[in-house]
């Protein structure tokens, strides 16, 4: 569970187009940390280029840089991710569901959560192919969601042999959309290897002549973002 090239470049996406709303409150399904396939120079260059106009962001940003730089063994790692969503998402609520990262709320996701909040922004990065009865991460994905809110999923789909219980097809994300009325704002294969190929689609007949075209990379995640409908 952790914030890839892909993740990184995703979530820059959204916020350049506008997709996230203001000052959102934040639920992690697996609290990410930081990979390292992009290294900390340019998460640093990115983040005080995006927030030079803001100065209350940039300051609270050097200060998460400074309790990284103070943190030891894989708990700067989570930092790093913090420092990042806190420019990207500029985020007001920030709640983590895990077993064993430092800051997560401790909760088996194969049952529904102990709370009933809704969130703005819901991530399943990595998380639910972990999960044994990974429908109920999808459930809780959507139950915690607030309307209008986004659900970012990063599943692995290919080439990732015992990573996890399971791997995804496009047609999850496609019937899932279908299926509760989301609205897909971005759906690719892409490929886990550091700036690799990052291939869009809309349909399950573009994924298909893509992998009649060989245009698919072999080891690759299936990156999707949904916006829930509004009530």
């Amino acid at each position: 569970m952790a914030i890839t090239r892909v993740e990184f470049d995703l979530f820059w996406r959204l916020s350049d187009l506008g997709h996230f709303p203001r000052a959102p409150r934040l639920l992690e399904l697996g609290e990410q940390h930081w990979l390292g396939d992009v290294p900390v120079p340019d998460l640093v260059a990115r983040c005080m280029a995006a927030a030079e106009d803001r100065p209350e962001t940039l300051r609270r940003f050097a200060e998460d840089m400074a309790a990284v730089n103070q943190s030891f063994g894989p708990r700067a790692a989570f930092d790093l991710v913090k420092a990042f969503y806190g420019v990207v998402l500029n985020h007001r609520d920030y709640r983590a569901i895990d077993f064993v990262s430092p800051n997560g709320l401790r909760h088996d996701l194969n049952h529904p959560l102990p709370f009933k909040d809704l969130f703005d922004v819901v991530t399943n990065i990595g998380t639910a192919e972990h999960v044994f009865d990974t429908a109920q991460v999808y459930r809780t994905v959507h139950d915690h969601c607030h309307p209008n809110g986004l659900m970012i999923h990063t599943q692995p789909m290919t080439g990732q042999v015992n990573h996890g219980f399971y791997s995804v097809s496009p047609t999850l994300f496609l019937d899932l959309a279908r299926v509760n009325d989301y609205e897909i704002l971005e759906l690719a294969c892409a490929a886990f290897t550091p700036r690799g190929a990052y291939v869009p689609f809309t349909s399950l007949d573009d994924y298909k002549a893509l992998e009649a075209a060989n245009a698919l990379p072999t080891k690759a995640v299936l990156s999707c973002v949904f916006r829930k409908k509004p009530e």
